[in-house]
């Protein structure tokens, strides 16, 4: 485990609540969390610390088919049964009342939600829950990725996904073939993961201190510009939040050392629910914005409104964690079990049949 990396999670996925309630609060309210929508770039943290992590896991995982597949397979039981499960939840709510699920969003699409297959080109359609957009990137990504498990060589294999990844952004940045996701210049952003591990992988884990606070400096500035008017295009994100993203990271993992010494339960926790947290928190927002307009706190002026919200953010976090505690972790580890007692009979059957 790399203990600033679970932290930076859990930052991630509360910088995404926090503009999800800055939203909230401007259709709702009176935009009293205006500044707080730099925390969208929050999706830009993860991607980057996904190409970090898939990197590492190539980088520490004998090579073949069969590491392929385990590949998968634990990519599978992490991603989809909590997304299943809190996709069909919004399914029942979208069934019960349309307006419900993504009432200021495009037109929903079910298949695609829970296939999570966007469209070819940008469109306004979206997925039952709104940050499945973020899970087809990473899906996308972790095919690439799983193919240079066939490849033995280490850094050839590094270097191969490297390039992958580069030449396929650059359709995009070209405009020879502009796509949404596969071309997108996001992918960019698990390229700069990549880069990241192999920094971190020569020196030991160890990066250099004050390099490393520079770049944590440079990296909070650079999501603070994100404020200004203009900012965070989606055909710019990869750089706008993606640098800053990469530069946060590799800040926080100069001091990986120091969060090793000291290692916080708290913010480990929240770093393990950050998933939970990221998909539900849909939910617990919708109902609290619901609440603020039958309650009419707009009237009672802005003082109530952050009370209001920053009860909010805690109450979510709370949820993220409880959903963690008591439904992923449980789920998935049965899942898995389960799915790999299947295969391991399965083998067995194949090897008792006769040729």
């Amino acid at each position: 485990m790399i203990y600033t990396l679970q932290y930076l999670r859990a930052i991630a996925a509360i910088m995404v609540v926090m503009s999800h309630i800055a939203f909230k609060s401007t259709v709702a309210g009176a935009d009293v969390f205006g500044g707080f929508r730099i925390g969208a770039s929050g999706v830009d943290v993860f991607f980057v610390i996904s190409g970090f992590v898939m990197a590492m896991i190539y980088w520490r995982t004998p090579h073949g088919i069969p590491s392929a597949g385990d590949f998968w397979l634990k990519r599978f039981v992490r991603i989809f049964p909590m997304y299943w499960l809190v996709t069909t939840a919004a399914l029942a709510l979208y069934l019960l009342s349309p307006s419900l699920v993504n009432a200021n969003s495009g037109p929903t699409s079910i298949w695609r939600s829970y296939t999570l297959i966007p469209t070819l080109q940008q469109s306004d359609i979206t997925f039952l829950i709104g940050p499945g957009w973020s899970l087809s990137f990473e899906l996308y990504f972790y095919t690439i990725f799983s193919l240079i498990f066939l490849i033995p060589a280490r850094r050839a294999g590094l270097t191969t996904a490297l390039a992958i990844v580069l030449l396929l952004a650059c359709g995009s940045l070209s405009g020879m073939f502009v796509t949404y996701l596969f071309t997108s210049p996001l992918l960019l952003e698990f390229a700069f993961g990549m880069l990241i591990f192999a920094w971190f992988a020569k020196a030991r884990g160890r990066l250099p201190v004050m390099a490393g606070l520079a770049c944590l400096a440079g990296g909070i500035g650079g999501f603070a510009l994100l404020n200004m008017p203009g900012a965070f295009v989606l055909s710019e994100r990869w750089w706008q939040a993606g640098i800053p993203a990469a530069l946060l990271i590799v800040g926080a993992l100069s001091l990986e050392p120091w969060a090793m010494a000291r290692p916080s339960r708290l913010w480990l926790l929240l770093g393990d629910a950050s998933y939970s947290l990221y998909l539900i928190h849909v939910f617990v927002l919708g109902a609290a914005s619901r609440a603020f307009g039958l309650l009419q706190l707009r009237n009672y002026g802005p003082g109530v409104e952050i009370a209001f919200w920053c009860a909010t953010l805690l109450a979510t976090i709370a949820a993220g964690c409880i959903a963690h505690r008591l439904i992923e972790r449980p789920m998935t580890r049965w899942i898995a079990s389960r799915v790999r007692s299947w295969i391991a009979s399965s083998w067995k059957f194949a090897d008792r049949a006769p040729a």
